[in-house]
């Protein structure tokens, strides 16, 4: 999928994921069903060519990243916009050894505009909610 040698180096192989992405990104930006389940699918031939690698570190693979439009946020899990400005950021991380499953976290931060007018953001770690403010008033307390 990477259309890559069996020599490739590290280098090759990041620069083949990062040049495939782009394409990806580019090509199917109308549909963002299609971009995630190709993104998704070229990102597990990506970690399997890196990984297949001596000395490369798992800590070191780049990231999967994907913009697209708001249609994209029920792909994620997230159904409710409480307004059209809303922003959010997302990243999740896997440590595997030996095949199995060390740790996993995940984050999430979401800020938007209110139906009050204030600025609200909300902040998740692994699914669980530990910042919220409402323009800078922590709401948790």
């Amino acid at each position: 999928m990477l259309g890559l040698l069996p020599t490739a180096s590290i280098e090759e192989i990041n620069q083949s994921f990062k040049t495939k992405l782009s394409r990806l990104q580019a090509k199917n930006r109308d549909k963002p069903e299609k971009l995630v389940q190709d993104a998704d699918m070229l990102y597990g031939a990506y970690r399997s060519a890196y990984l297949s690698k001596d000395g490369a570190s798992e800590d070191e693979m780049l990231p999967l990243t994907i913009t697209g439009p708001e249609t994209m946020l029920n792909m994620f899990g997230i159904t409710d916009l409480p307004h059209t400005s809303l922003k959010v950021q997302m990243s999740s991380q896997a440590q595997y050894k030996d095949g199995q499953l060390v740790k996993q976290e995940s984050n999430k931060q979401e800020t938007f505009v209110n139906k009050d007018g204030k600025k609200e953001t909300r902040v998740y770690e692994n699914g669980k909610l530990v910042k919220h403010t409402i323009d800078g008033k922590d709401m948790l307390k």
